[in-house]
């Protein structure tokens, strides 16, 4: 059975060959040596660990709300700018159609003369 310090050097050389290859396993790993090497700072580095985590979580996850408020935001100018539009054509509608009874209006007076 190996000893605390061999079991220690045994996790490095794990670590750096881990770390070369695939580095983001490190960071899962570290909790099993400290256990495998019977570290008395486990349970704060877990803590910690756990800390990050959800840190992590909630930044993506505010990230993502940013994005839909952005989307959302984006979805309202885009029927804002429609609206408009749509009201400019009415608008325009409107005009022509009282310009052309207004033209007809003066047609008909010039027929019955």
């Amino acid at each position: 059975m190996l000893g605390r310090e061999e079991r220690f050097t045994h996790w490095s050389e794990i670590f750096k060959t881990i770390a070369s290859v695939s580095p983001e396993m490190v960071s899962g790993l570290l909790p099993l040596m400290l256990k495998d090497t019977d570290s008395p700072i486990i349970a704060d580095i877990e803590e910690l660990m756990e800390q990050v985590k959800e840190q992590q979580q909630a930044q993506a996850q505010n990230q993502q709300l940013d994005q839909l408020q952005q989307m959302e935001l984006q979805k309202m100018q885009s029927e804002i700018l429609e609206s408009e539009a749509k009201a400019k054509k009415y608008t325009a509608q409107g005009e022509l159609a009282q310009k052309i009874a207004q033209q007809e209006d003066i047609d008909e007076g010039v027929d019955l003369r």
